[in-house]
């Protein structure tokens, strides 16, 4: 008897879930409609689209690269921008100002400084390693990428609070910018005074 009660509850539930979902779906359906049209024309209206015309894809204004591409493009920053094409994500590419790549997708939840192992690590794929290895790694991606030596070090916008308590930057060729609410733009232009 237990086990027909156990199957009968499951089959309920079941049951209820997918007419929740089939009663939802109308409303998700206009709501992915809605948020396609509304990032369609606002990535229309971008300075990143006005400048390389590369074609939409979707939700594609949401992209931490479209964004900053347009604040520094907007304020005329002296930093240059080149696409790599090879990745498919529209906008994806390697800000560069003097000789420092800026690492503008480097998400705050995913590095954090380990205090047992006394150093900034990072969730890569499928496993935590040393922040300075990654970046490593990504500053000879560039370079291989441009074909010269364009950088050989790299900020990481951070939100403030992950600063706080931990010890002076231990990162040779890493620096921490610290922003606030996720403004990269306004922590970069007070980094380099302009």
């Amino acid at each position: 008897m237990k086990d027909f009660s156990g199957k009968f509850s499951e089959a309920m539930l079941t049951v209820f879930i997918v007419t929740l979902l089939i009663l939802a779906s109308p409303f998700i359906l206009v709501w992915l409609i809605f948020a396609t049209i509304t990032d369609y024309i606002k990535y229309k209206q971008t300075r990143y689209y006005k400048d390389t015309g590369e074609k939409y894809s979707w939700l594609c204004c949401r992209s931490s690269y479209i964004s900053f591409y347009n604040d520094i493009s907007n304020a005329n920053l002296p930093i240059e921008y080149y696409r790599d094409k090879a990745i498919k994500i529209t906008g994806y590419g390697y800000f560069i100002y003097k000789d420092t790549l800026l690492l503008c997708d480097y998400d705050s939840d995913d590095f954090f400084f380990d205090k047992e192992k006394d150093e900034w690590v990072i969730y890569d794929e499928h496993d935590y390693v040393l922040l300075e290895t990654a970046v490593d790694d990504d500053i000879k991606k560039v370079n291989d990428f441009l074909g010269k030596k364009a950088c050989n070090k790299a900020i990481i916008f951070t939100e403030s609070e992950l600063l706080e308590d931990v010890p002076e930057n231990r990162c040779e060729r890493i620096e921490f910018l610290p922003m606030t609410d996720g403004d990269k733009f306004s922590a970069l232009k007070n980094r380099i005074n302009l």
